[in-house]
């Protein structure tokens, strides 16, 4: 025998929790999302699958820099992106810089004096192809490094022969660029959360990020592992960055390798 149906309306309040358990939210707030990826609330109602972004406008009509898309969101019903430090460590490198293997999709690059370190970041524009690939766009990680004026990267794809290519306008971006600073390169004033570094052709612009790392504590504060935007650059050999929190008192110190 047919059981009996009926329909029932349920009043789905929505909306994103993180700090409530699965349980309590089915019988209070039905509808309701622990964790969300790529979704947003939908103006109908529940929710829907972000599907990319639109151009800012018609001033901004590209998402400023290369690499993936940190962040979306929605304002009024148009999409918006976004990409962090546009104006990282930037240059050219000589003719035909890029060696590549058949059937492999490690590439050699020809970089003098790069700086980099395995983990730091890349990306390349302005090559041609070579071999049936053009690392063009594509941000990689340093894979190995080489000697001082070379280093490797993986491609997404096979290359299918051996060579040197990639033109002579190969331009790159490196976005995680690690380097060393010398002696008691810290500068701060009590009082303030401002830290003037001592780095010496830094080659940075305000807006660009810094972390630092194996510091010391100078005037009462340690500032390791906090990312920091540039906001001045007095030289070409200083910079200050403000952190989560003032001086104590006034010093110049800390070795940072």
């Amino acid at each position: 025998m047919v059981d009996a149906l009926k329909d029932v309306t349920v009043l789905s309040r929505g909306g994103l929790f993180t700090n409530e358990e699965a349980l309590t939210m089915a019988t209070q707030n039905p509808g309701a999302a622990i964790r969300m990826l790529n979704m947003e609330i939908s103006q109908f109602g529940g929710y829907r699958r972000i599907n990319g972004y639109k151009d800012y406008d018609t001033t901004y009509g590209t998402v400023a820099g290369l690499g993936q898309v940190l962040g979306l969101w929605i304002l009024d019903s148009t999409p918006y992106a976004v990409r962090r430090n546009a104006n990282d460590f930037t240059g050219s490198l000589g003719t035909n810089p890029f060696t590549t293997s058949n059937g492999s999709s490690t590439i050699t690059v020809a970089h003098t004096g790069h700086g980099l370190a395995v983990g730091d970041k890349v990306i390349f524009s302005g090559s041609t192809a070579i071999h049936q690939i053009t690392p063009n766009g594509v941000e990689m990680a340093i894979a190995s490094v080489v000697d001082a004026d070379s280093y490797t990267v993986v491609f997404t794809s096979a290359a299918n022969g051996d060579g040197t290519g990639g033109g002579s306008s190969v331009t790159f971006k490196a976005t995680g660029k690690t380097h060393s600073l010398g002696a008691n390169p810290f500068t701060v004033t009590s009082g303030s959360a401002t830290i003037t570094v001592s780095h010496t052709a830094h080659g940075l612009s305000v807006g660009n990020f810094v972390t630092f790392s194996s510091s010391s504590a100078v005037g009462g504060i340690t500032p390791n592992a906090t990312e920091m935007e540039v906001v001045s650059v007095p030289d070409a050999n200083s910079y200050t960055v403000s952190f989560t929190s003032a001086a104590t008192s006034g010093a110049t110190g800390v070795v940072v390798q």
